[in-house]
This record gives structure tokens, C-alpha cells and sequence, in this order.
């Protein structure tokens, strides 16, 4: 054990907080498939559904919903796609919290997905929640294997936290006051090419409970607030 500000944790038991989003082994390769696949695969594929349609004389909205290593799948396709976005949820994301800013370290490196909220036609929102101890530790695990550990790890300003645990941290696209996801009936400030972090402590009580009534909830507005 160690004292001022220090947390006990051991291997085993950091491992334990994340066992249910990665391994050690796998973490670097499912991250790295994730945005292959939203890439190459889902990005490319919204392309051709929408060109498709168009060709019908038909017109469609698409809506991008992830959770956990989908969420870096559905940015990475809303960075790549041609085809026009109207929003995307992201669901206990697992990727960096940075993956949105502008200048994530003050010398001007800006996330992976910095542009993406700008080409939405609606919001992009975020869940996050400091229930979800598989993102909440993945990043600083993956990184930082020590018996001891800080007692903020993981946390906003961890430089591995997640942005299922913290929301979208650093970027002008941010609404301010900060989200709460709330019960149903809950009306949201959402708009296009803004980002929503909406902590939600109260209805998500795990890495993989997102299947609830208020997140459908939010979901639905979301999706209901694009404008094309």
C-alpha cells in the first residue's frame, strides 16, 4: 500500500475492473480492427447504400450508433464515408477521450476524429460514466503495469483515460454545461456539429448495460434533431 493519493491496486486486480471489455493480449489488436473496419468496411459500405438509394430517386438519413469498440468503429466510418451522416451515438466508447479534440497535448495535435463532429448534419453524444471500470482502467492498463497505480487513474486527466468513462475531452465542438442522461420525457441540447457528453451514472451501471429505456431515449432525440 502506498500513501498520498496512492490506491493498493495489484495486477490481478486491475485486470479484473477491464476482464469484461479486453485482455492485455488482444487489447492493441481490437482497437487497431476497429478502425480498419469503420475504415475500409462500414464507411465504404454507407457509400454505397446511400449512392444507391439516391440512384432510386430515393432519400435516406444514416444514423451511426456504437458501443464499446463499435464507437471507434462508427467514428473512424463517419471520418471516412462521402456519404453524408446525420449523427452518431457513441455508447461507454472504448477509445481515448482525446479522439474529438483540437489540441489534446498544447502543442497542437489534434484527435484522431477531431473532424468528424463538423460533418454531421446533427449532434454526436457521447455516454460516459465512472460505473465503467472496463474503459475506465483499459487505457492506463494497457500502459501502466505496476503494483501500484494513482488513485485518478483512468480518470480526465489521465492522458490514457477513456471516453466512455469521461466524455469527449478537449475539443470547441463540446455543448457547455455538460449532459446528464436522464429518464424518459428528458430534453436534451443537442444540435448539429456539437458534441454532447452526457454522464450517465444513473442509468448505466456497467460497461455493457446500455440497453435501457433512457438510452434509447436519448438515442431517438438524437437522431430526430438532424437537419437533413
Amino acid at each position: 500500500m502506498a500513501g498520498g493519493g496512492q490506491a493498493g491496486f495489484g495486477f490481478g486486480s486491475l485486470l479484473e475492473g477491464a476482464r469484461k471489455l479486453l485482455n492485455t493480449v488482444t487489447y492493441y489488436t481490437m482497437k487497431d480492427r476497429a478502425g480498419t473496419v469503420g475504415t475500409r468496411g462500414v464507411g465504404p459500405l454507407l457509400d454505397a447504400l446511400v449512392g444507391e438509394s439516391r440512384r432510386q430517386g430515393r432519400t435516406v438519413r444514416v444514423h451511426l450508433v456504437g458501443h464499446s469498440f463499435g464507437a471507434r468503429v462508427a467514428a473512424a466510418a463517419a471520418l471516412s464515408a462521402t456519404a453524408p451522416v446525420s449523427s452518431v451515438t457513441l455508447l461507454q466508447g472504448a477509445f481515448s477521450h482525446y479522439g474529438f479534440a483540437d489540441d489534446w497535448d498544447g502543442r497542437g495535435s489534434r484527435g484522431l476524429f477531431q473532424a468528424v463532429p463538423g460533418r454531421l448534419a446533427g449532434p454526436l453524444v457521447v455516454t460516459h460514466t465512472k460505473n465503467d471500470t472496463a474503459v475506465g482502467l483499459a487505457y492506463a492498463i494497457a500502459s501502466r503495469l505496476a503494483n501500484q497505480v494513482a488513485a485518478g487513474l483512468g480518470g480526465a486527466d489521465d492522458v490514457y483515460g477513456g471516453i466512455g468513462r469521461n466524455g469527449a475531452l478537449r475539443t470547441r465542438a463540446v455543448t457547455e454545461p455538460p449532459g446528464r442522461l436522464g429518464a424518459v420525457g428528458t430534453r436534451y441540447a443537442f444540435a448539429p456539429g456539437r458534441v454532447t457528453n452526457l454522464l450517465s451514472d444513473d442509468f448505466i451501471p456497467t460497461h455493457g448495460t446500455v440497453a435501457g429505456r433512457e438510452v434509447a431515449a436519448a438515442v431517438l432525440q438524437a437522431m430526430t434533431t438532424a437537419t437533413r
